[in-house]
């Protein structure tokens, strides 16, 4: 006899998504968390980010952006925050998908920080990576991010 659906939904695993990397420190100059990745035909992008706050931190502003590129030259924001925590953890979600029409000249010059949170609608280019950056200098008081990513095709 099948099981219900209901019975289904909660034996499904408590993790999804792929691991871009754990653990990292923001850089102090705008940097790559990770290797970027290939991004499947036809694709919308899930991404979870877990900052944690290591030390004492007294202020800082920091962010995370995902990007995207058809060369691995010229790369073009897709979802961004900005962060200024200075104690304990930070979630955050960032999502692309592969649906919309957008005509979008990249502004942003690289190592300048977001003018706010937000994102842009495209089509997903060949490669992703998340970058990000703190104000604070390299040492042992550092905003670490974990990114889960996860693509989700089109059905």
């Amino acid at each position: 006899m099948p099981l219900p659906f209901a019975s289904i939904a909660l034996n499904t695993p408590k993790n999804d998504g792929m691991v871009y990397c754990t653990s990292v420190a923001l850089p102090p100059t705008e940097g790559d968390l990770g290797a970027p990745i290939d991004v499947p035909y036809a694709q919308a992008l899930l991404a979870q980010v877990n900052l944690a706050a290591q030390g004492s931190i007294g202020s800082q502003n920091g962010y995370v952006v995902v990007q995207q590129s058809l060369d691995g030259t010229n790369w073009f924001d897709l979802a961004w925050f900005l962060t200024t925590m200075t104690t304990g953890t930070e979630v955050w979600m960032l999502s692309t998908n592969s649906q919309g029409a957008n005509a979008l000249k990249q502004t942003r010059a690289a190592g300048a920080a977001p003018g706010s949170t937000g994102s842009t609608t495209m089509m997903m280019g060949g490669l992703i990576r998340f970058i990000g950056k703190t104000s604070l200098p390299t040492g042992p008081n550092a905003v670490l991010a974990t990114v889960l990513a996860k693509f989700l095709g089109l059905r």
